[in-house]
């Protein structure tokens, strides 16, 4: 499964339009998930989480927004011109 690229790129199609489908602990796992396969064949989907993130932060608690923002850290997410988790929070 890690070689289909076309896989991927349907998930985070249809993932980008339902974030706000997702709980807190749906959205950290997405995270993780995208930062452990590459980001890099999710285009959209880690801004996508923070956005959600950001429009829900009252219903995250810590364990879900530690293990997202240990994602979005593992993804390289500020690094790659994306808004860090940070920038959420300011």
């Amino acid at each position: 499964y890690k070689e289909d690229l076309d896989l991927f790129r349907e998930f985070c199609a249809v993932a980008n339009g339902r974030m706000h489908e997702g709980t807190p602990q749906h959205l950290s796992n997405i995270a993780w998930a995208v930062s452990q396969l590459g980001p890099e064949h999710f285009p959209g989907c880690l801004s996508a989480v923070v956005a959600e993130t950001a429009r829900r932060m009252s219903d995250f608690d810590p364990p879900s927004l530690m293990m997202l923002s240990d994602s979005l850290y593992d993804a390289k997410y500020s690094e790659s011109g994306g808004d860090g988790l940070l920038g959420v929070l300011r």
